[in-house]
């Protein structure tokens, strides 16, 4: 099993809530969100167990994601 959290200010582009819980396949982060039908266009910062990791990243089993929307300012 395999957790997916998503920062609240994405919430208005994602229709499944803020954490969702799908079931392990060997696969990578870019991978499942776009199974997830996550806009990677919005994924500025993404965690794997508090570890900052890139969009090509392999899943293992029991990790928790956390996905940050693309940030700016001024």
């Amino acid at each position: 099993m395999v957790t997916v959290e998503f920062s609240s200010s994405m919430m208005a582009s994602f229709k499944l809530g803020t954490k969702v819980s799908v079931p392990f396949r060997k696969c990578t982060v870019r991978e499942l969100l776009r199974d997830l039908e996550v806009d990677l266009r919005e994924v500025g910062i993404v965690l794997i167990n508090q570890e900052t990791v890139t969009l090509d990243s392999e899943i293992k089993d029991n990790d928790c994601i956390f996905v940050l929307p693309m940030v700016c300012g001024g």
